[in-house]
Formats: C-alpha cells, structure tokens, sequence
C-alpha cells in the first residue's frame, strides 16, 4: 500500500480503521468494554417480527450451522413470494466458507416442514386431532450431530448443577458444616427463594435425565449413523429439553444466584480446607448457569420454534401455500489490506477523538501497548490472507486475534441493498448468535440515511474485529457517503469516550 493511501486509511473518515481501534482498546482493557450508543434490535411495537419473523429466522440460522465452532456464523433472510412468478426465497450469508453444505441443510429442512404441514392440514382436513407431530420432528433430517453435541458439552456440568439443587434441598446454610460465612450466605440466598422458584429450580433437576439417557449413546456425537436406538434417544430426550426450555424463561431470578453458589463454592473447595489446606477435590469452573442450560436444549428449542411455523397460519401461508422456496447465497466480501500501524497514525486519531489531557508518559505507554495490539490483528490477517476452508477443517485464528472481516448480517443488508431486495424482504435478519455492537450500530446507521426498518435480534453489547461492508449501488444518491459519515462520527465519539 502506498504512502498516501496508508495517509488516507489512518483517518477519522476510515471506519475500517476506527473498529481496528475500538478492539485494540477493548483488548487492551477488557473490564472497560466500549459501549457505543444505545441500539436496539426489533422495535418494540412491532409484534409481528417479535412474535413470529424474529423466532423463525433466528432458529433456523442456528440450525443451519454444522458445528459448534463459536466462530462458524449464519445469517438469514427471507422474501416472499410475488404472485406466481417468483417464489419466495431465502438469502444466506455464512463464513464457514461452506456454502453448498448449508445450502443442503436449508433445504433438507424446508423439506421436513413442508412435510410435517402436510400431516397437520390432512388431519385438521379430516376433523382428528393433530397427528403427534413431536414423533416426527427429530426426524432422518433433523440436526442429530448437532443436538447430540449440546446435550453432551462440558458434561462435567451435569454434576455441578445436580449438586447444587442437592445442596439447596439439604440442610439450612446456617447449619452446615465446613462452609465459610460467604459460601453460607449465598445459599441462604437460595434457599430462601419463594416456594414456586424452588420447585422450578427443583424441576429443572430433571436435566439429570438427559446425562443418564445421553452418556450411554455417545454414538450420537461420533463419526458413525445414529442407530434406531439412538433416535429414541433423542425422541426422549426432547420432552425433558422442553420442560427446562419453560423454566428457565419463567423463573429469570432463579439463575444468577445460582451463578454466585457455584463461584463461592469453585473459590472455597479448590483454595483451602476447614483446616486451611488445598482441597485435593478440584470442582468444576463455575459458570453461567442460564446460559448453560439453554445451550444444552438450543436444538430441540429450536425446532419447537419451527414446528409451530407448520401450524401458524400467519408463517405457513408463505412458506408452504405455494412453490417451494428457493436459496439465494452471498458471496463473501474479499478482506481490505490495511497498511502497517504506526504511532503516529494512532496518536493522530485518539488525539483527534479527544486524548489531548492524558499525561505525555501515560499516553506514550498506552499507545505503544495498542499498537502492540493491532500487529497482532495485521498478523492474524497474513496469515490467513489465503483461501479459507472449512472451519472444520482449519485451527482458525483465536477470537481475539481474527483479523477483521465482514460479518454475515452486515454482509448480507448489503447484498439486500445491493439486489434492490432490502424493500421486499421481511424486515429483519436472522443470526445464529448475537450480533456485536459494531454490526447493530451499522444496522442503525443505515436505517436512518435509508429509511429502512430491517434490523437484527440485539447484541452482545461487545466489539469484535470487524469490516465495513461494500455498497455498490448509490441509491438514494449519496446514501454511501452518508451511511459512512455517520458511523465514523459515532466510533469517534466513542473512541472518546474511552479517555
């Protein structure tokens, strides 16, 4: 890269450029996580998205997803049908690098619904009940590899829970031996959960089912067919996944000071003793128990979500009530070079966003620790500045260190715009998993120079390597220009902000 165009990247007009910063001050202090301004996903007052487009587009994105890879990503979105001349369609945008092996997944899938709406139109036809749709939705098509992965990660947590719901029906805090004051407390803090939270905590005992059903067949998450048995398995698997789906989400209050129990008592056992010496029992990490359990019943929650489309008069009628739906894939966008980082490139941009009363010795520290930082992002990008294959089939770059890329759901509003589709798309994309904050402020940012309403389900409230997206098609005129212009004035003031 040139002399004058490494001038042009390193400006305050270079989103690419502020993002690379924002992750380098990120990681440079993890507990001050940069913010940027409040955005939001599906507005409130829009039921429609919340309660139906937003469940369906979110779920599938997830189940199109082949591994359990965190950086494996799927984005999704869907456009009707017009008339009888152009079926509906639905667009993707993945970065596994993979796009025929989902494309077959998508299809496999819609092909399962169609079928499955089938048995419930002739047995509404016909006056019966419903035939027992739930016998066939775990079907030959179903994501058994997947499902069986999440059912069996980190195992070992199985046992901590049951522990833990063990410990909460024993003994009262103040009587049990061995425990110090602050191991006691948080107990006591469960314990004293009103009697309906109690039996929900107590129900959700239930997953100790799962881990004696799945352990025995670990065939599932193997290389070989799952058996008939194994199918049973997971037929028997999925009403206890759904007993924990109901009360996870009813009972809110309950998880976070499970969180606590499980950090004190992790603290106490693997520190010390009653009599002050290392506990020869290590327990496990403690960890996020909300979050744990619906990653255990994420596939079977999924498809619950799907099998209520084939039932939805409101979903169904445009998906099913007419030609099959096509699959419409986005090309990856290429990776923009970025030019050696100096200091004077970072100093001129933090000075420019406001670093202008920090001590001269404490910003050269800090300058020097960030531009340490960002060529270790500039490594990562050479080192996987060759084709990608498969995350499967690849040791990708560590989160923290991928080089900045665009992501699926900003990867995919601009191939809608770009098409001239973002007006007939339902007006929202479906991810796999939260978006960072980077993506949600350029969803933002574009809603307002469009006009446009798509927007995505929220964020994770981070930053993450990132890239801005290509527009190529300037309509309105000067709706790029724009678009850029806002999102650099809000990464400026953040970077700001973080004086």
């Amino acid at each position: 890269m040139s002399h004058s165009l490494a001038q042009d990247w390193f400006t305050s007009q270079n989103s690419d450029w502020l993002a690379l910063l924002l992750c380098g001050l990120r990681d440079d202090d993890p507990d001050r996580v940069p913010l940027l301004e409040e955005v939001g996903g599906i507005p409130d007052d829009d039921r429609f998205l919340k309660r139906y487009v937003a469940p369906v587009l979110n779920s599938l994105a997830r189940l199109l997803r082949f591994s359990k890879a965190a950086q494996q990503v799927v984005a999704v979105a869907f456009k009707p049908a017009r008339g009888l001349d152009e079926p509906p369609a639905f667009i993707l945008a993945q970065n596994a690098n993979a796009p025929t092996r989902v494309e077959d997944r998508l299809v496999s899938i819609l092909a399962h619904l169609r079928r499955i709406r089938e048995l419930y139109r002739n047995a509404y036809g016909t006056l019966k009940s419903p035939p027992d749709l739930n016998s066939v939705l775990m079907g030959s098509e179903a994501n058994r590899d997947l499902s069986g992965a999440c059912l069996k990660s980190e195992i070992n947590r199985y046992d901590a829970f049951l522990d833990l719901v063990a410990d909460v029906q024993g003994l009262p805090a103040n009587q049990r031996v061995g425990c110090d004051d602050w191991e006691r407390r948080t107990l006591k803090a469960l314990q004293d959960l009103s009697s309906a939270d109690t039996e929900c905590l107590v129900r959700v005992r239930v997953i100790e089912r799962i881990r004696d059903i799945f352990v025995p067949h670990r065939s599932l998450v193997g290389t070989l067919e799952p058996t008939k048995e194994d199918q049973k398995v997971l037929l028997e698997l999925r009403l206890f996944c759904h007993i924990i789906v109901r009360r996870v989400i009813d009972s809110p209050n309950i998880w976070p000071l499970c969180d606590d129990y499980l950090r004190v008592r992790q603290y106490a056992r693997n520190h010390c003793d009653g009599d002050g010496r290392a506990d020869s029992q290590m327990v496990p990490e403690p960890f996020n128990v909300a979050k744990w359990l619906n990653k255990v019943v994420s596939v079977s929650r999924d498809y619950v979500h799907l099998l209520h489309v084939s039932q939805s008069p409101t979903m169904a009628n445009m998906l099913f009530d007419g030609p099959p739906p096509k699959v419409i894939l986005v090309n990856p966008e290429s990776r923009s070079e970025s030019p050696a980082i100096s200091t004077t490139a970072i100093k001129g941009t933090l000075c420019e966003a406001g670093w202008t009363d920090v001590a001269e010795a404490q910003f050269d520290e800090a300058i020097e620790k960030l531009r340490g930082i960002l060529k270790a992002y500039a490594a990562a990008a050479e080192t996987t500045s060759a084709p990608a294959e498969s995350i499967d089939d690849r040791k990708a770059v560590s989160g923290e260190l991928r080089p900045p890329f665009v992501h699926c759901e900003c990867a995919l509003l601009a191939h809608l715009h770009n098409s001239g589709d973002i007006d007939d798309v339902l007006p929202y994309v479906g991810v796999s998993k939260l978006s960072c904050s980077l993506c949600l402020t350029y969803f933002k940012c574009y809603g307002i120079v469009t006009g446009s309403t798509i927007c995505t389900q929220g964020t994770h409230d981070r930053v993450a390597v990132w890239q801005t997206p290509s527009l190529s098609r300037d309509v309105p005129p000067g709706v790029k220009t724009d678009i850029r212009a806002r999102l650099c004035q809000t990464l400026m003031t953040t970077v700001g902000f973080r004086v």
